[in-house]
This record gives C-alpha cells, structure tokens and sequence, in this order.
C-alpha cells in the first residue's frame, strides 16, 4: 500500500477550483518571501502537498482500515439480513453507518481544514511582518507541525497552528500564536482552545525537532498575541445550470466569487481577529472534492493490488464501486423510529448522512446538499430530478433545491 506521501505527491494546487487555486499559490508565497518555517520544501506546491499529506495521515491513523473495507467490501446490497455465506465479505450495518460518518464528518472536515490553514498563511504575515520580514529579524514564523508540545496523555502533538517565536539554543520565547479554524467558531471558544495550548506549552516545547524543558519556555509580556482566523459565512450559489458534453447532460451551479476582494484583518487589544475571504461553504466544497480524491486514489491502489476487479480502467472501477457502496449505505441505514411507508420523510441521521455524501460525490457540494423533500429532509439525488427543477421547479415528487429560484415563465 502507498504511503500517505506517495498518494500527496500526486496532487498539485491546480486541482482547486480556479479563484481558490489562485489564493492558495499567493498564501504559500506570501510564506515564502516572509522566510516561514516551513516543515517542507519551500515552494507552493511542497507546502500544499505537505498538508494533503497530513490529512491523508490523519484519516489513514484514525479509520484507514474502515475506509479500506467500505471500498473493497462496502454494504451488502440488498435488503434483509446479510446471508451467512457473504458475512464475511461485507460490513455490518453498523460498520457501513460508522464508515459513512467518518467520510461526511472527519475527512472532509480534515482537508477543509488543512485549506484553512494554507489561506491563514497570507494574513498571518501580513499582520506580523506587514507582508515580508526583515531578514535580521530574530523573531520567525512556524508553521504546522515544527512546533509541538506535550498533550493531555503525553504524547507530543501540534500546538496551535502558527507560533511566533524568538529561539535561541537555549531558550525559546513565545511571541504569538495563530488558531485557524474552517468553520464558524465564536472568538471566545477560540481563545479557550488556545488557553489550553497554553497551559501544554509552558510543560515544554518542541521546535523543529529541538525539544525545550519548561523553564526553557518563556511567553511575551504581558501575554502573547493571540490570531484567530475564521472563515466567511457568504453561501455558494444554488441556482442550476445544464450543458451537454459529447452528447451528454452535465448539471453545476453558478460560480460564485467571493464578495470581499481581501481578507479583513482586525486588531482587538493586542490580538487580531481575521475573516478570510474564503467561505465555510467554499472551504466544504473543496473539502470534499479532496476527499473524494484521495478516495479515487485509495480505490485505484486497491484495484491494482486485485482486492475487487471491477471494470478495466481502475479510475474508472474506483468511481463507479464507491458511488455503488455510497447508495447501498444509504439502503442499508437503519430507519429513523418514526417512517412508515407512508411517512417516508422521517429520515435517521444515518439516512441523511449517507445522503448527503451520496448526492456531493455525484453532483458536487452545493447540489448535493440541498436537496430536500417538503417536510426539510434529505432525498436521493437523481439526473431526471435537476431536469425537472430546471423545467418545473421540483423533482416530480415535489422535492426542491433548497436556494435555487426557478425564473418564472416568460410572458407571452
């Protein structure tokens, strides 16, 4: 099986949408000229496929071998109980329910963030070095993970995101720190978290793989500055769009640019309070077209070690198997206590989760999320229901996109 590296080494910054892609490369620049400390080769792609990386490591850490099995192994595909003869080749519903959650929740959560994170770079300096650093400067920027600290069960792991240090061989001094987050958080909750990085710091501290005892460890007077960064709360675009390639229908949304042209930096005290021009809807998007990359990747390893055999091209057989299992996971999800036949818009959470990451892998984030039935539960997403939207509103069940305006009929 590759390494998380190997499968990292594969992307590029390109691979964004077009205005983020864009945003990124200046962050990691902006990093660059300021003389950052980097845990990776300085140029912006290094810096992007080293936080893909971590991402990739985080989930292959946490449940890599459930995301394995749901690829290769996935939910059994028919209704009823699992036949004993085939238990051993398929995931319980509970396993299936666990799998779907880990791919809504932590994985698109952990490449949404690592984004964040890079955006968070081009405010950070400008706040700090108003854009480049004087080279005779003492005081550096760390970034990610070359600074670490000891954690609640004694392992060392990231502090904040970025500090602000002085460092000498014997003494480091803890300037600033920078807390990105990638979804709204108020201003309190992020200066608690950082409290609590804080309080690990002043045990010890790791930098660049140098480690500092606790009366090595000092902190500014009379406290460190303190950057949150948060992202913006516009929404991306739901009204649908059609166009037809070789012959067949694709559905998107409009583009949306962001609103505001720069991020908005703020000084409160002696602390900075950054919104960046990024959206949380934006970062999610991105997120889980990451996700479901890393997926294709993971699935097209999987296919050449022969674990499924799938069609010929393993892209191809990777895509198709894992939207098949995304769908079983969505029949096999246990009923919410309420549904009957006849009330079939009670949906479980499981029902939605396994929904919503169905319909964002074939139709992308803002479509996918939107689809609702007139009680304001997730459907199943379908072709012919965005040929219908377009023509008539609503699916022909009634469902609707929730944000989408249908124009109304011209006059005659």
């Amino acid at each position: 099986m590759c390494t998380a590296k190997e499968i990292a080494d594969r992307a590029d910054i390109q691979m964004l949408s077009l205005g983020l892609a864009d945003d990124v490369q200046q962050a990691c620049l902006s990093a660059i000229r300021a003389g950052v400390h980097l845990p990776c080769a300085e140029t912006p792609d290094a810096i992007f496929r080293y936080c893909v990386e971590r991402s990739i490591t985080d989930i292959q850490n946490k449940k890599g071998q459930l995301l394995r099995d749901f690829i290769v192994k996935g939910p059994y595909e028919k209704g009823g109980p699992i036949p004993e003869e085939l238990k051993q080749h398929r995931l319980t519903d509970e396993q299936t329910a666990e799998a779907v959650a880990f791919i809504h929740s932590y994985i698109v959560n952990s490449f949404k963030g690592r984004l964040a994170e890079i955006l968070a770079l081009r405010p950070t300096v400008e706040i700090l070095f108003a854009g480049k650093k004087d080279k005779s400067c003492s005081v550096e920027l760390w970034f990610g993970d070359t600074v670490q600290s000891p954690s609640p069960n004694s392992s060392i792991k990231q502090s904040s995101d970025m500090h602000l240090l002085h460092v000498t061989p014997d003494h480091v001094e803890i300037r600033a720190l920078v807390e990105v987050k990638s979804y709204a958080k108020s201003r309190a909750a992020i200066l608690k978290q950082v409290n609590h990085h804080i309080e690990r710091l002043q045990l010890g501290v790791t930098v660049d793989s140098i480690s500092y005892t606790s009366d090595q460890v000092a902190f500014a007077s009379p406290q460190p500055m303190v950057i949150c960064v948060v992202p913006s709360k516009w929404k991306l675009s739901r009204q649908l769009m059609s166009f037809d390639d070789n012959g067949r229908s694709f559905f998107d949304t409009e583009s949306t640019v962001p609103p505001m042209s720069a991020d908005e930096n703020k000084q409160i005290g002696n602390d900075w309070h950054v919104t960046l021009r990024w959206s949380e809807e934006a970062l999610a998007s991105e997120g889980y077209a990451l996700s479901f990359w890393y997926i294709e990747q993971l699935g097209q390893l999987l296919h050449g070690r022969g674990l499924f055999l799938d069609g010929s091209d393993p892209a191809t057989a990777a895509t198709e198997r894992f939207k098949a299992q995304l769908f079983y996971a969505y029949l096999r999800a246990p009923k919410h206590p309420n549904w009957t036949p006849e009330k079939r818009w009670f949906r479980s959470k499981a029902e939605q989760k396994a929904i919503a990451v169905s319909n964002c892998y074939a139709f992308g984030f803002a479509l996918g999320t939107s689809f609702y039935n007139s009680r304001g539960t997730r459907e199943i997403l379908f072709v012919e229901d965005l040929e219908r939207i377009l023509s008539a509103g609503t699916s022909k069940d009634g469902h609707r996109l929730k944000g989408y305006f249908h124009p109304p009929a011209a006059m005659s």
